[in-house]
């Protein structure tokens, strides 16, 4: 079964198609920061069978930097905190924390503005989710300059039990197909759990209400 999470929602005949280059949503001097922010006990193994370390999320996080900088930065994020390593103790977690690190910002939520968000701004916001050991980041379809319209689409599909992954893949490549159909770019992507997501990137034209009645058409 296909579900949008919070804020996520199928295409409408207003969306216009997307620009080609994500890198233009990022501020040009973010893309080229150099890393600055301190780890303690970079050591501390967050995958334990795959012995990787504080230290070696946050050097991954380095290279891959320019690539995953358009689609986190400037956003409301959703994170999975995991101070144990993977096989540890988790949560989820959207608000502030205590001994929050500088370099992760908070930003106001217009529905619950006494509720601020977490978000950064650039590498040193990422480096320090990985210091929090925020393990898993799930950012917003929309970016804090503007709540209302979004910005990127994800069909999330998510298997039951006893669903083959087979159908799993099947089902992701017929929503490809319909969200195809209707004039958008689509791309099917792993979730980092045990479903696909279904993406399409959009010029933020589009209101939310104008896009809510979609998946349940």
């Amino acid at each position: 079964m296909a579900v949008c999470a919070t804020r996520r929602f199928a295409a409408c005949q207003r969306i216009s198609q997307p620009n080609n280059r994500p890198e233009s949503r990022t501020n040009e001097a973010a893309l080229h920061a150099k890393r600055i922010v301190k780890l303690t006990h970079p050591d501390r193994v967050y995958w334990l069978e795959q012995g990787i370390t504080k230290e070696g999320l946050a050097d991954y996080y380095s290279d891959v930097w320019r690539k995953i900088a358009p689609f986190i930065v400037g956003r409301p994020l959703a994170l999975l905190r995991c101070p144990e390593g993977i096989a540890g103790e988790s949560f989820f977690q959207k608000h502030a924390w205590k001994g929050l690190n500088a370099n992760v910002v908070l930003v106001e939520d217009p529905k619950h503005p006494s509720e601020p968000l977490v978000s950064i701004n650039d590498m040193d916001g990422l480096i320090a989710l990985a210091q929090s050991a925020a393990l898993e980041i799930h950012p917003w379809n929309l970016t804090v300059a503007d709540w209302e319209r979004p910005d990127n689409i994800v069909m999330e599909l998510d298997p039951g039990d006893h669903v083959p992954w087979h159908q799993v893949i099947s089902a992701a490549m017929e929503v490809r197909q319909r969200l195809q159909g209707a004039g958008l770019a689509a791309i099917v992507k792993t979730s980092g759990g045990k479903g696909l997501h279904v993406v399409s990137p959009l010029k933020p034209h589009a209101t939310w209400l104008d896009i809510m009645p979609s998946p349940k058409q």
